[in-house]
């Protein structure tokens, strides 16, 4: 008799309890670096000891790897409650508990890389811009199949994205310009070169992609335009 209620509700929660049990291992993971991390810094070293600062920070960022898998997770559940079901009270409190999980979930990540860039802002900019860069190394290639399939092989949308590409081109050249023109003034402060450093790296990754892809669709009009 007392498994009937149980069983009711676990085949209410089709979505919830699945999904905590499919990401029942990354939580754990999460936990255990969270709590690795809060060990390490306890320590008191981490004003001079710069293994130790990094330690955390790649732990962190491990962290938000991990996370990744878990939004994915929730962002492809959320979009199968979409669909309409017979039990609208269920489908949609399934849906706020999930949706409202991964907000709290991200709000406390997010305030643990504030935390830590109030402590160590140049680092979590270096491992972010490393981060970025690792990203459009492995994925720009596909964003720009990405965007060819959506937008379509035609030679007017073939120009169309060359077209947009170059002016995101020009605007990343004037911004690296007045960058460097603004660096001579102020070639004497340390972290005023640092900060330009940081952003003049992001903007170096930007131009390169920009660049690579402006080629990429270029050659593939060129390649429409021989076969025509």
């Amino acid at each position: 008799m007392l498994q009937e209620p149980i069983t009711a509700a676990n085949h209410k929660m089709d979505v919830v309890y699945p999904f905590l049990e499919r990401n029942k291992t990354i939580f754990t993971m999460i936990a255990i670096f969270g709590a690795l991390a809060g060990f390490l810094y306890s320590l008191n070293k981490t004003t001079n000891d710069e293994n130790l600062v990094f330690g955390i920070l790649f732990l962190v960022f491990l962290m938000g790897l991990l996370m990744t898998l878990i939004i994915y997770d929730a962002s492809v559940t959320l979009f199968s409650l979409i669909r309409p079901k017979d039990d609208k009270f269920i489908t949609g409190f399934q849906f706020f508990f999930i949706a409202t999980f991964m907000i709290f979930f991200l709000m406390f990540f997010e305030s643990l890389i504030e935390y830590l860039y109030s402590k160590y802002p140049d680092w979590i900019i270096w491992l972010g811009i490393a981060i970025f860069l690792y990203f459009v190394l492995f994925l720009g290639v596909w964003f720009n199949t990405f965007i060819r399939n959506k937008i379509g092989t035609s030679n007017r949308g073939l120009i169309f994205i060359i077209v947009c590409y170059a002016v995101i081109l020009i605007w990343i050249l004037i911004r690296l310009y007045s960058i460097f023109i603004g660096l001579i003034p102020h070639s004497s402060n340390f972290a005023e070169l640092t900060h330009t450093a940081q952003i003049g790296f992001f903007f170096i990754i930007l131009l390169t992609h920009s660049l690579s892809s402006i080629f990429y669709f270029a050659g593939a009009l060129i390649k429409r335009i021989l076969a025509l």
